[in-house]
């Protein structure tokens, strides 16, 4: 019965996706909203002031509710790599992501690399509530794997005060210092194994 379920959720998932394909991969700079993102004061990390989104940079703490409705906050996990995937739920690149997301948590659990999803966007652009994230978390089998309710504001073009997203998804690596090193447009899995093993390999 859960299969079914299931099932059927992705097909709608699938049918209003369709209808945005088109928009998956335009460039979101245009939305104009105005970024949210900024630096998080956190005693265990004072000096941590010199900050933002940009590949090189150590990228800003983020604070989002995650599926089980708990607080996820990015620098509590100092130490880890971070596989950071930023995505909307109407897009289907983003789908194909997810479906794999689980899967690469599990495969790299034990070199302490962390597949997060942060949702900007629902099915129809508006954004995501926490009914949707555990929708999507349900849907694509995402237990260890963190999905995180964000929304368009995340996004600033700069890349100063928020992600810079061009495209959903937009996936980021972050190294074991909270330092971006790898910033990819769309999704490709073969691709993103070898960066992260890369840099389990220089750790």
């Amino acid at each position: 019965m859960k299969r079914l379920i299931n099932a059927a959720i992705i097909t709608s998932f699938v049918v209003v996706a369709t209808l945005f394909l088109t928009q998956c991969f335009e460039n979101v700079r245009a939305i104009d909203a105005e970024p949210s993102l900024t630096f998080i004061p956190d005693k265990q990390y004072p000096d941590w002031k010199d900050c933002d989104y940009k590949v090189g940079s150590r990228i800003c703490d983020v604070k989002l509710i995650d599926q089980y409705d708990q607080y996820w906050q990015l620098y509590d996990h100092h130490g880890s790599i971070i596989v950071l995937d930023i995505s909307a739920m109407w897009c289907v690149p983003c789908q194909a992501a997810a479906s794999n997301m689980q899967a690469e948590q599990d495969a790299y659990q034990n070199d302490n690399v962390i597949f997060a999803t942060i949702l900007l966007q629902d099915l129809v652009g508006q954004p995501p509530t926490l009914e949707g994230i555990q929708m999507w978390a349900n849907v694509f089998d995402l237990t260890t794997s963190p999905v995180l309710m964000g929304d368009i504001s995340l996004v600033d073009p700069k890349g100063i005060k928020g992600f810079d997203v061009d495209v959903f998804p937009t996936i980021l690596i972050i190294d074991r210092d909270m330092h971006i090193v790898r910033h990819m447009d769309g999704f490709d899995q073969p691709l993103l194994r070898l960066w992260v093993e890369d840099l389990i390999l220089e750790n």
